[in-house]
């Protein structure tokens, strides 16, 4: 005998294994088929679960200790003086009355550091920064009505502020 002959007898005795029986109905030849398919072993199964657990456990870890070291939180404060922030503003505007108020504050240190005070400050050099703006916008677009009302209405703000800021140095 030689090999082909062995390997084909081989295979013709395994048909009979794979034929189903004469005059079995579909029902059994289905049930038969339902139980011979080959199912994963409990050990398999917890073999996987566990495979799949670990590994999702390292994922985790990993991606975890990279978010907690690229989000760290700081913060800083700072003190500003408000007779510096003061004469920033008074620098670029001719304003006598600007000028008053950079000359009190040298001498009535303790008004000019008051939160209010600062406040109002602070107020009047984003108004100014605005008036610079719509000075801009003017330059670019041209004479709008609607940038005049705007101006306007920054100016009329700034000279409120500016007597709110008198009143407390005078006060």
């Amino acid at each position: 005998m030689d090999k082909e002959d062995k390997i084909l007898r081989k295979k013709i005795s395994s048909l009979d294994k794979i034929s189903p029986p004469v005059g079995w109905t579909e029902d059994q030849l289905w049930a038969q088929i339902e139980q011979s398919e080959e199912k994963f072993s409990p050990q398999i199964r917890w073999a996987v679960a566990a495979t799949i657990a670990v590994l999702l456990a390292v994922g985790s870890y990993f991606f975890i200790i990279d978010n907690q070291q690229s989000a760290q939180l700081s913060y800083s404060s700072e003190i500003i003086d408000p007779i510096t922030i003061l004469p920033a503003t008074l620098d670029e505007s001719d304003s006598e009355a600007l000028a008053f108020i950079k000359a009190e504050c040298l001498h009535l240190s303790e008004v000019c550091k008051s939160p209010e005070f600062q406040f109002l400050s602070d107020e009047l050099v984003a108004l100014e920064t605005e008036m610079v703006q719509i000075d801009e916008m003017i330059q670019k677009y041209g004479e709008d009505p609607a940038f005049i009302a705007s101006k306007a209405e920054v100016a009329d703000l700034m000279s409120e502020i500016t007597n709110q800021l008198i009143q407390m140095v005078l006060s």
